[in-house]
């Protein structure tokens, strides 16, 4: 599954296929530019680095 990681925040959002305006599905990253995010595949984020959207994935905290 890809997902968009912010890399200022290092969080890591559900990616939004149909992205006309968004990056991600929740729309936070609506106002991030393009150079401070990266395409990623969601398996290679299970690290201590990187939290996840709470908007995103359920469980999840961050915003």
């Amino acid at each position: 599954m890809r997902a968009v990681l912010n890399e200022r925040t290092e969080t890591v959002h559900k990616f939004n296929d149909d992205h006309a305006h968004r990056l991600a599905v929740c729309g936070a990253l609506f106002h991030v530019s393009e150079e401070s995010t990266v395409v990623v595949d969601l398996a290679d984020t299970d690290d201590d680095d990187t939290s996840r959207c709470g908007r995103c994935f359920d469980g999840a905290g961050g915003y």
